[in-house]
């Protein structure tokens, strides 16, 4: 399967933000802080790319990757019990 593209734009505009945020001081924590705008997009192309199609996007856009590993990392924090998460 190809990347749409939908998918690429969706890549292109985190991996635009979190390149300026970045590039303007801004640090893991306030990207996690400021990023909550961005979290349907990033949901929707997780859900809709294929793994290698997302490794690829990785690879080609820092700034998504950085998201990307960031909400990773956060899941599996949330998974091991390192980060509580309020029940519903």
């Amino acid at each position: 399967m190809t990347l749409t593209n939908e998918e690429i734009g969706l890549a292109i505009k985190i991996d635009d933000y979190v390149t300026k945020l970045y590039a303007n001081g801004g640090t893991d924590e306030d990207l996690l802080r400021t990023m909550y705008d961005y979290m349907p997009l990033s949901r929707k192309l997780l859900d809709t790319a294929m793994h290698d199609e997302t490794d690829k996007l990785c690879q080609q856009y820092a700034g998504f990757y950085t998201s990307a590993k960031l909400l990773e990392d956060m899941a599996g924090a949330i998974r091991d019990g390192v980060i509580s998460v309020p029940p519903e």
